[in-house]
């Protein structure tokens, strides 16, 4: 019944409903209203009712509508968002930055602390050509080519690039930068591998 699905939920969402339903039963337009409640077997579950007036005969209205049970989407977008902030919360403790290169877009994103460590403004804008030009003199020939035969098609299953090498002045006094990376291949048109995407990680190791 009404009154028994109505006490399973959560006393902190029954007004929302409540008025959700009375608006609606009034013609204050569409109900859509999202709460938690509690099944027969004890667990809470999250649902969402959506409903509209329509005419039920003579001079009578009803509520027309459907709940869905948003349970496993929800619970999936709050462990995200944990597994979010325990990331975050690692990289500041690390002093760790992240990058990210669509190599098909050719879009590349650096985060602040990546900008800090190889000395690029917040607002200019990402290149690869930039990082490479920050790299030392005496370890710029060797970065190079590691990262060059990372792209090769047969590296598609090898373990992640990296490199470790120094910022150059006037970008830093000194600093030893350890860059990783994961590049990820598709398969091209004729089967051949071809890099599509880099993403990875840089810390200040001097």
């Amino acid at each position: 019944t009404w009154v028994e699905a109505f006490s399973a939920i959560h006393p902190a969402d029954r007004q929302a409903v409540e008025d959700a339903t009375a608006r609606c039963g009034a013609g204050g337009g569409d109900m859509d209203v999202t709460y938690r409640t509690t099944d027969v077997a004890g667990h809470r579950r999250w649902l969402r009712a959506t409903g509209r007036r329509t005419p039920a005969g003579g001079h009578s209205m009803r509520v027309v509508g459907v709940t869905i049970d948003l349970t496993e989407a929800i619970e999936a977008r709050n462990a995200l968002s944990k597994s979010e902030q325990r990331l975050a919360l690692a990289l500041e403790i690390g002093g760790t930055g992240i990058y990210d290169w669509d190599m098909v877009q050719g879009k590349l994103v650096w985060d602040a602390r990546v900008r800090e460590l190889i000395g690029v403004a917040a607002d200019a804008p990402a290149e690869a050509e930039a990082w490479f030009a920050r790299i030392h003199p005496d370890d710029a020939q060797e970065v190079r080519a590691r990262f060059e035969e990372a792209l090769l098609p047969t590296q598609a299953t090898q373990k992640p690039w990296r490199s470790r090498h120094r910022v150059r002045q006037p970008y830093s006094q000194g600093r030893w930068v350890d860059a990783c990376g994961r590049i990820y291949f598709e398969r091209a048109p004729g089967g051949v591998q071809r890099a599509v995407r880099m993403l990875g990680l840089a810390c200040d190791v001097t």
